[in-house]
């Protein structure tokens, strides 16, 4: 029986151990404990009994400092909690097409951050004009709001806020001395330089990485510029800019009459500064002058057949529609009119009902596009439109032939143009 133990015995793993116990004459086995577990169960003691007396040791204080919501955050989000949000803060100005503009303008520099410096956490802020354009402002959001689903996310009020932004655009627009005041210097006056603007937003985040633990207060870039005076950001972004500012079917009328035919009607916008800044007439208007009746069918239309194509002329059909305007305004529509048909064109004017209705039909035009260069109402209507060729004229101003010939995006080349004409003031 011995021997028949002492091979049971041996037959067991080396970890395993027995314990042979007489108990009354009889001989009972009994297992012990593994080495292993019997080892894990003594740390397991001896944890529990130390951390109990950690605990009671530094209770005083302990749980003053724990904030269980952020041991329930990641690292990363713990460390985004103290980071100063980096603030692109969007001076708006003007009415739909100034608002358009501005807002891409902001995207892109928003964009611009993300893809060539890194900086992932960026929020475009808008700040509106003041009471004395309520009027303005408040419409032109809301039209933002109709006609752009993309723009519904924005509190166009936000950065109005007098505690968080007024003494940021003050150091940034006057205070000269103000170590702000040179990035609002890059990014705004010298905008259409993209040197120089993409060198200014490498200082900005520079400074921001440097100061982004220390406060939660907001880093503030102030952009108060408008995106057509830089056709690189157009080009580069220009995809973007269509997908954002994508027009809802809310926004335009569908019925017929409000659609250019697209076979023969070619359409022209008229801007309308000479009743709005009646100053500025003949050559002190200088980029805001407009081409006169004898300009538009010499000129601007002088390739059209006369008994085949047409033209429609957009503009402020009705005295009073837009601030400033007058029978002035419409006397100079019906005079380009009657000069495109005295060269054999058949002219009419689009009698829309409101701007909104105005920008509907520029964008759903075929055939060639053609408006003044200045007015970001027709630019953004050339950019977002469906016509063959969109040409944006100015009078005697600076030729932009590299643009034109240097666009990289396809829907941009050959399609959209820019014309510098000359116009006798006489």
């Amino acid at each position: 029986q011995s021997d028949h133990q002492s091979s049971i015995i041996m037959a067991r793993p080396k970890n395993q151990q027995e314990r042979i116990i007489q108990n009354n004459g009889t001989q009972h086995q009994h297992r012990l404990v593994p080495d292993q577990l019997q080892l894990c169960i003594s740390t397991i003691r001896f944890l529990l009994v130390s951390s109990f007396i950690a605990v009671c040791l530094t209770s005083t204080y302990m749980f003053e400092e724990i904030n269980l919501q952020n041991l329930l955050l990641s690292p990363e989000a713990r460390l985004a909690q103290h980071n100063r949000p980096f603030v692109i803060l969007v001076q708006l100005s003007g009415e739909f097409g100034n608002h358009l503009s501005k807002i891409a303008y902001g995207r892109a520099i928003q964009l611009w951050l993300q893809e060539e410096f890194d900086v992932p956490e960026t929020r475009l802020v808008m700040r509106h004009q003041g009471a004395r354009y309520v009027y303005k402002w408040q419409k032109a959001t809301t039209d933002l709001k109709q006609c752009f689903p993309w723009t519904k996310q924005f509190n166009f009020s936000q950065g109005n806020d007098k505690a968080v932004y007024d003494d940021f655009v003050q150091q940034y627009s006057s205070n000269r001395t103000s170590k702000f005041y040179k990035l609002y210097e890059g990014v705004n006056q010298n905008m259409g330089d993209t040197q120089i603007v993409g060198d200014t937003l490498r200082k900005a985040v520079k400074q921001y990485e440097k100061v982004k633990l220390e406060s939660p207060e907001p880093f503030i870039l102030y952009v108060n510029q408008f995106l057509h005076s830089n056709h690189f950001l157009m080009d580069r972004y220009y995809n973007e800019f269509r997908k954002i500012f994508q027009m809802s079917t809310k926004c335009c009328p569908t019925f017929s009459s409000k659609i250019p035919d697209a076979t023969r009607e070619s359409v022209m916008h008229v801007r309308n500064y000479l009743e709005e800044m009646p100053r500025r007439k003949g050559p002190r208007a200088g980029p805001y002058q407009e081409a006169n009746s004898e300009t538009v069918a010499k000129i601007l239309f002088k390739d059209l057949v006369p008994g085949k194509d047409k033209v429609v002329i957009v503009g402020p059909t009705t005295p009073g529609r837009f601030r400033g305007n007058s029978t002035g305004a419409y006397n100079v529509l019906e005079a380009h009119k009657e000069a495109l048909q005295n060269q054999g064109i058949e002219t009419r004017i689009f009698t829309g009902l409101n701007d909104m209705e105005d920008f509907c039909f520029l964008i759903r035009t075929k055939q060639d596009l053609v408006g003044l260069e200045t007015s970001t109402f027709m630019y953004w209507a050339a950019m977002l439109g469906q016509s063959r060729h969109a040409r944006l004229y100015t009078i005697e101003g600076e030729k932009h032939e590299a643009a034109t010939k240097t666009w990289a995006n396809p829907n941009l080349l050959g399609r959209v143009q820019f014309e510098s004409i000359y116009q006798s003031n006489q």
